[in-house]
C-alpha cells in the first residue's frame, strides 16, 4: 500500500473495513439463496422429487461459499488513509482503484450508517468538495465511524493557511483549447503563468542550454546558437528516461517563477496555472481548483494539423508521455467542454470562474483548510 502514498506525506490513519464487514455484506446472498433453496425444495418435495433436494442445498452452500470468499478478497484488497495533506481510498481485486483527495479541497464530510451497517456497529465516511454530485472517497463500512470522521477534521484543521489569491490549474488534452479559456480568464482579471511558455525561455537561458549540451552534444543547437527545440523534442519523446531528465531538471526552475509571479500578483481575483504536467509534476497540490477542458479526439486533432503541423501519429505519441484524457477528467473540479462555438466557450469559462469565485472565496480566510470543486 505504501507505494500509493506520498514518501513526503505523514501518515494519520491507515485502517481496513471492519472483519464483521464480511458477514454483513455476505448477509443478503445468504438470505437469497436459502429463500431459494427453501422454495426449490419444497417444490420438489411436492411433486415427488424429495431425494433431489440434496443437490440444491450443496449448490445453495457453494455459492455462499463463493460470495463469502469474494467478500474476503474484497476486504483484504482494501485500505482506507489519512495523510496530513489527503484521505484516500485503495481497493480492487482484480483492478486497482485509488481514489483521493486533497485535504485543502474537502469541503464536506459525512457520515452514513444504514440499518445493517448499526445493527453491526458499523458506518460510511464520506468525503466531497463543495459542488460534487457524489462521494469522491467513501470508507465503507467501518468501526468507530464517528471517531474516523473526527480523525479526518483534525487533519483538515491542522493544514496551514494559505494567503494571496486563489489559484486554478488549467489542465486538457492537447488541442483541447486551454489557451482560449486562459485569455477568457485573463480578461475577468487573472493572471495566467503559461508553463509551456516558462520552460521555453528557461530552455534557452545559459545554464539549462549548457547543460542539455553536457547531456547531447552540439547537435541539438540551431545555427544561431540557440536550443533547437524540435531536436529535443525528438530525444525527450523517443526516450521517457531522457524526458524524465528534463523534466527533473526544468521543473524546480519553473516552480521558483511560478511562486515568484504568485507573490508579486497577490491583488488579482485569481492565478491560473496552464501546466500539461500540473499532475504529473505535483502542481494541483499548489492549486484551489482545476480545471479541465474537454473536447473530442477529433476536434483536437483537427486543430493540432492546423496549428502544429501534427499528424496522428505524432499527437498519439504526445499524449503517451502524459496522464490519460480519462484520469485528467476524472480528477480535475471542473469540466469544461469546449465543442460548440468560440462565444459559447467564454460563457462557459465565466460561469464556471464566477461560481468558483463564489465558492472559493467564502473561505479564503482557511484556504488551506477547506476548498471547492463544482462539475
Amino acid at each position: 500500500m505504501s507505494a500509493y502514498i506520498p514518501s513526503d506525506e505523514q501518515v494519520h490513519l491507515s485502517i481496513k473495513p471492519a472483519l464483521r464487514s464480511i458477514v454483513l455484506r455476505s448477509l443478503p446472498t445468504a438470505i437469497g439463496l436459502a429463500l431459494t433453496a427453501a422454495l426449490t425444495s419444497w417444490a420438489l418435495a411436492s411433486t415427488g422429487w424429495a431425494g433431489s433436494r440434496r443437490p440444491v442445498l450443496y449448490a445453495a452452500g457453494g455459492l455462499l461459499g463463493a460470495r463469502v470468499l469474494w467478500e474476503v478478497l474484497v476486504w483484504l484488497s482494501r485500505r482506507y488513509v489519512l495523510t496530513d495533506q489527503r484521505v484516500m481510498s485503495i481497493s480492487g481485486v482484480i483492478v486497482r482503484q485509488v481514489r483521493e483527495v486533497p485535504l485543502a479541497r474537502v469541503q464536506n464530510t459525512v457520515l452514513v450508517r444504514s440499518l445493517g451497517e448499526r445493527l453491526f456497529g458499523l458506518g460510511t465516511v464520506g468525503v466531497a468538495s463543495a459542488g460534487s454530485a457524489w462521494i469522491e472517497v467513501a470508507w465503507v463500512m467501518i468501526a468507530h465511524p464517528a471517531h474516523r470522521l473526527d480523525a479526518i477534521r483534525q487533519a483538515m484543521r491542522g493544514l496551514p493557511r494559505r494567503e494571496g489569491p486563489l489559484v486554478i490549474g488549467l489542465v486538457g488534452g492537447i488541442g483541447s483549447g486551454k489557451s482560449e479559456v486562459a485569455r477568457v480568464l485573463a480578461d475577468e482579471g487573472c493572471v495566467v503563468i503559461d508553463s509551456d511558455a516558462e520552460a521555453r525561455r528557461l530552455i534557452q537561458s545559459t545554464s539549462v542550454r549548457d547543460t542539455l549540451v553536457s547531456w547531447w552534444g552540439d547537435e541539438i543547437l540551431a545555427e544561431d546558437g540557440t536550443v533547437d527545440r524540435k531536436k529535443v523534442a525528438q530525444i525527450v519523446f523517443s526516450d521517457p528516461e531522457e524526458r524524465k531528465r528534463l523534466e527533473g531538471l526544468l521543473h524546480p526552475l519553473i516552480h521558483e517563477a511560478r511562486q515568484r509571479k504568485i507573490r508579486e500578483n497577490a491583488d488579482v481575483p485569481a492565478i491560473v496555472i496552464d501546466a500539461p504536467l500540473l499532475y504529473e509534476a505535483g502542481v494541483d497540490r499548489e492549486c484551489d481548483a482545476v480545471i479541465f477542458v474537454d473536447a473530442p479526439r477529433e476536434v483536437r486533432l483537427a486543430r493540432v494539423r492546423e496549428h502544429r503541423g501534427w499528424d496522428e501519429d505524432e499527437l498519439a505519441r504526445r499524449e503517451v508521455s502524459q496522464m490519460t484524457i480519462e484520469e485528467k477528467r476524472r480528477r480535475a473540479d471542473v469540466v469544461i467542454r469546449n465543442d460548440a462555438s468560440l462565444e459559447e466557450l467564454r460563457r462557459r469559462v465565466r460561469r464556471v470562474f464566477s461560481d468558483l469565485r463564489d465558492r472559493l472565496s467564502g473561505t479564503s480566510e482557511a484556504r488551506g483548510r477547506d476548498s471547492a470543486q463544482a462539475r
